[in-house]
């Protein structure tokens, strides 16, 4: 008898020790939902600028000062405008410049405009260099520039700095969006590729891609033209409640029946 009473004795904190560790379990399915189920994809926006830099197949001329050695022209059609600048020869002192867009409030409204992009190059020897800005349904300014471009720019206030061609205004284009273009956009489903946009023009019938949205995607933000936005994306969590819940009440069972025992 004194040795039964013992052997049931020495259960009792196997039992509170099991239950402690089921409570656990069942927390844990509950809570790992919550932290690890949801997953967030950022959405980049695609570059409005492209460089294109061709050298010319001579280089040997002597060296020419920037002011003497460039030329440029301007290109503008229905969906971009290129500005296309030419070294004569190689230049004495490279030039570096940073092609920028500047969003506009559209609407006839021009400021003020706050910076969308920059990319940056340099011209050091002869040959062509294309600098192509794509034209889409936002109302933007472009802008070849030699020097710092401020977030923010309006009259009497900030302003980047002067043009690559500070005496041809026609190198800068304040572009007030395409005719009766709408921004349409998909949500990537979890893992897939960045949200896709598509600009549907009226003179055209080119529809906007579309992409089936599974079930388990809890929330997604649509990205606005010229930014980046936020797709939120994650797992149900029934199955992982319906366990969780069942592990919590057999380890709170466990647990006071021990109590209970040792009572």
């Amino acid at each position: 008898m004194i040795r039964t009473q013992s052997m049931r004795g020495a259960t009792r904190p196997g039992r509170l020790m099991a239950g402690v560790a089921l409570l656990a379990s069942g927390v844990a399915l509950l809570v790992t939902p919550v932290g690890a189920g949801g997953q967030v994809t950022a959405n980049a926006a695609a570059s409005n600028i492209t460089i294109t830099q061709t050298p010319a197949a001579d280089q040997t001329a002597p060296c020419m000062p920037s002011l003497l050695a460039l030329s440029q022209a301007t290109i503008s059609d229905a969906t971009t405008f290129k500005l296309i600048v030419t070294a004569s020869a190689p230049l004495c002192e490279p030039v570096t410049a940073g092609a920028v867009v500047y969003a506009m409030p559209g609407n006839g409204e021009a400021w003020p405009q706050n910076l969308v992009e920059r990319t940056d190059f340099t011209i050091t020897g002869a040959g062509v260099t294309e600098i192509t800005f794509t034209k889409t349904c936002a109302a933007v300014q472009f802008d070849v520039i030699n020097g710092v471009s401020p977030a923010v720019i309006f009259p009497g206030g900030p302003a980047h700095d002067p043009l690559l061609f500070p005496l041809d205004v026609g190198t800068s284009l304040q572009f007030w969006g395409l005719p009766d273009c709408v921004a349409t956009t998909t949500v990537a489903p979890t893992t897939a590729a960045p949200t896709t946009t598509a600009f549907v023009l009226a003179a055209t019938t080119v529809a906007a891609p579309t992409t089936t949205i599974p079930s388990v995607v809890l929330g997604a933000t649509t990205v606005p033209v010229g930014s980046a936005g936020l797709a939120v994306t994650g797992s149900s969590s029934d199955s992982f409640a319906l366990v969780g819940g069942g592990l919590v009440v057999l380890g709170l069972a466990f647990m006071m029946g021990a109590r209970r025992k040792l009572a």
